[in-house]
Parts: structure tokens; C-alpha cells; sequence
């Protein structure tokens, strides 16, 4: 996945299993990356338009002397950890189509995977779901994704504490249903907003909902509706989103 701020080029892509990244300083979900992981491309010159600029990739692909690194997998959601240095990847499923509910860390200085153990409870094993870094609760929170042996849309919604590395289910009544949806953490209203995607019995959603994140808000872990019925974006699923910091 790849997006970019057309004012100001920044990049970051990983790709899985062949880890890539393109330094820069703005990413959708990951929060802000390491300085030593940095680099900002000021114009669009970078892209290679104008000027003489020109966008760098780092290969960080594990040597083939690595024993363990997590088996291919489609569909799983990931984010950067900025207390570790690290990528945590959760879910998704295999070439035969299983589901998986492993959790791994990619070390970014030292370019290796670990599978990372943790005790139960913890979630089940999910594709098509969303992740993000919560840096108010220095947290990783999952939510949404297919399921199950029946392949149902499911609510199930988890934080991992990156400090105890462990996992806690916030699921409630008030948890919307959601898969191939988006979901993006909107440091302004210190909240997690997610876009469309599918339910299995509304195919293509529209809806724009926000889970509070602000631990002093009355309404902290709540979800609040935010659809609007008019000049909205058409409703799809499978998409991508991104919070782009507005410029000073």
C-alpha cells in the first residue's frame, strides 16, 4: 500500500514478506517513524516530476539464513511501533485459505522477524480487519474482519498494551460490524475513524464511525456515528485511507 501528500511527498510502504520501506514521516496508521527511518521529500519533485530529486526505497527483505518468519499471508493488517522500532503484523490468511491469529514483530534495525507469544485471551484468527497505533494508550487496536468457519462479518475489537504485551477485548453492544473497511487515528479529535467497507448484508457501506480514544473524554472507548447522507464518497469496500497532517 502506498499513499502519498501531494504537498509534500512522504512515503511509507511495506510489503509483505519481502518487507520494503520508503522513508518518510507520514503513514496511515503507523504514527511517526523513527529518525533514524526518515526521510521527507519536500516537493513534488520527488516523485521524480521536476527538479532533481528522486525517492528512495530500502530493500529489508530477511536473509535467507532467517528460520522463522511468518508464512505468507493475504489480507492482515499492520502498524509501526514507534516504542520498539518495530512492524506488528496480526492476521490474515495462508494460500490455502486459512485464517491466522499469529502476531509477529519486524525489527526494523535489524531486519528480522519474530514471532511474538502472548497469553490468552487474545483474538481469533481474522482477515480483512484493521489496525492502528493508539498513542495515547501506547496501543495496537484490531478491529473488524471476517471470521469463523461460516466466514460471518464480525465487531471483535482488541487493544495490545506494547508496554505488557498483552491483549484485551474491548468488544461492547454499541460495536458496529465492519470488514474491508478503513480506519485511521485522528490525533485532533484523539479518535479512531473508519470508512465503509462491508457487512455481509449491506454490501458496500458509506458510514463514517469514531471509536473516542481520549482516556479524559466522557465517552472514552465509545463509538459515535459520523455518517453524512449527502456529498459523500461513493460506498465501497477494499479500500485504503489516510490521515495526512495538514501543513502549519
Amino acid at each position: 500500500m502506498l499513499k502519498a501528500d501531494p504537498m509534500n511527498t512522504r512515503y511509507v510502504c511495506v510489503a509483505l514478506l519481502g518487507i520494503v520501506v520508503a522513508r518518510g514521516a507520514v503513514t496511515a496508521g503507523f504514527g511517526p517513524l523513527h529518525p533514524s527511518e526518515r526521510m521527507v521529500l519536500p516537493s513534488a519533485a520527488g516523485m521524480g516530476m521536476q527538479g532533481g530529486l528522486s525517492s528512495q526505497w530500502f530493500d529489508r527483505t530477511p536473509s535467507g539464513k532467517q528460520s522463522r518468519t511468518p508464512k505468507g499471508v493475504e489480507d492482515g493488517a499492520m502498524i509501526y511501533d514507534p516504542l520498539q522500532h518495530r512492524i506488528l503484523l496480526f492476521g490474515g490468511k495462508t494460500d490455502a485459505g486459512r485464517l491466522v491469529d499469529g502476531l509477529w514483530a519486524f525489527d526494523l534495525a535489524k531486519s528480522v522477524w519474530q514471532e511474538v507469544t502472548v497469553l490468552d485471551p487474545k483474538p481469533p484468527a481474522v482477515e480483512d480487519h484493521s489496525a492502528l497505533y493508539d498513542p495515547i494508550g501506547q496501543r495496537m487496536i484490531i478491529y473488524g474482519g471476517i471470521g469463523g468457519f461460516s466466514g460471518s462479518t464480525t465487531n471483535n475489537l482488541w487493544s495490545f498494551d506494547l508496554k505488557t504485551q498483552r491483549w484485551r477485548n474491548m468488544k461492547g453492544a454499541d460495536v458496529p460490524r465492519r470488514e474491508l473497511h478503513s480506519a485511521v487515528y485522528d490525533e485532533r479529535g484523539k479518535r479512531m475513524v473508519v470508512f465503509g467497507g462491508a457487512d455481509r448484508t449491506h454490501l458496500d457501506l458509506y458510514e463514517v464511525w469514531a471509536l473516542d480514544l481520549d482516556p479524559s473524554s466522557p465517552t472514552f472507548e465509545k463509538w459515535q456515528n459520523l455518517t453524512v447522507e449527502e456529498g459523500h464518497p461513493a460506498a465501497f469496500p477494499g479500500h485504503v485511507g489516510v490521515r495526512v497532517r495538514p501543513s502549519a
